[in-house]
């Protein structure tokens, strides 16, 4: 006499990055591909430093930190690329535009395995979450130098880039599980 089998037994699941897809493979790929993008962006960003590309980028970064700033405390002051707060100039450079920061974003969204109007969606909030993240780290770090020029070197070596470290990763990793939700219900709906 046959055995009854539980449902499970009967309708085969199918994983969802694809039928024949090992977990552990998705994995690897996963961390090479972040490797090797991560490299290349490393590579992109610090060529771009060499041909002192970004200057319009530093500005608008220094401006719209500037004027948030200044909503705080009155007497910072914007010049190009820089803030002027008390005794302090901040210069806003490449290296403060999180412009690695979003590309490290983007390519752990890219090499992501989601679906590609998922990982789309995913850039779109990198880009626009880095930059809103960076310009509240720049307008602390503004304030600091205003208020204790003795912390700021703290709060900008130390402090500010914990803070965004542990903004951009939950934000990473809640968008990799909304994706990861949405390919699931797509293969089983």
């Amino acid at each position: 006499m046959d055995q009854p089998t539980s449902p499970s037994e009967q309708t085969p699941t199918i994983p969802p990055h694809g039928p024949t897809t090992d977990p552990s493979r998705v994995a690897t790929m996963f961390v090479v591909k972040l490797v090797v993008m991560a490299l290349l962006l490393g590579f992109g960003e610090a060529y771009l430093a060499h041909i002192e590309w970004g200057m319009g980028l530093q500005t608008t970064i220094a401006t719209v930190a500037g004027a948030i700033a200044q909503l705080f405390d009155g007497s910072i002051k914007r010049v190009g690329h820089q803030m002027l707060s008390g005794d302090t100039s901040l210069i806003v450079s490449l290296e403060c535009t999180a412009l690695y920061a979003t590309a490290l974003f983007c390519a752990a969204t890219i090499a992501y395995p989601a679906r590609w109007v998922d990982r789309g969606i995913g850039l779109l909030v990198g880009v626009i979450g880095v930059a809103m993240l960076n310009v509240v780290r720049l307008v602390v770090l503004a304030l600091v130098a205003g208020w204790s020029a003795r912390l700021f070197d703290f709060a900008h070596l130390v402090l500010m880039q914990w803070f965004l470290i542990s903004c951009i990763a939950p934000m990473w990793l809640a968008w990799a599980i909304w994706a990861t939700k949405r390919e699931r219900a797509a293969v089983q709906g």
